[in-house]
């Protein structure tokens, strides 16, 4: 049986591969922050000033806020600064 080499490196992302994801994960962040912005009324009126239902209102809380706070994070690590290093998996002989 003949080994076969496999190129790891062709897995890896361009710099400028990385740089585009950036800019549509920072475009998605814009746009749900201008969802969450348009629909801040109706989440205050129904849900801070309506009357209390816990279950519906954990979820509708959990639903809204999440994504946004992920989305934060997501942005915020990936404007970090990336290492040249790769990390290739061993080849066995």
């Amino acid at each position: 049986m003949a080994d076969s080499q496999v190129d790891y490196s062709t897995f890896a992302p361009s710099p400028q591969q990385l740089h585009i994801t950036y800019l549509y994960q920072a475009a998605a962040l814009a746009l749900l922050v201008y969802n969450w912005v348009l629909t801040s009324h109706d989440e205050i009126k129904h849900i801070w000033t309506g009357k209390r239902r816990m279950t519906s209102t954990l979820l509708f809380l959990g639903v809204r806020y999440f994504p946004l706070l992920s989305s934060i994070i997501t942005v915020a690590a990936s404007g970090l600064p990336q290492s040249n290093k790769r990390c290739i998996p061993r080849t066995c002989n």
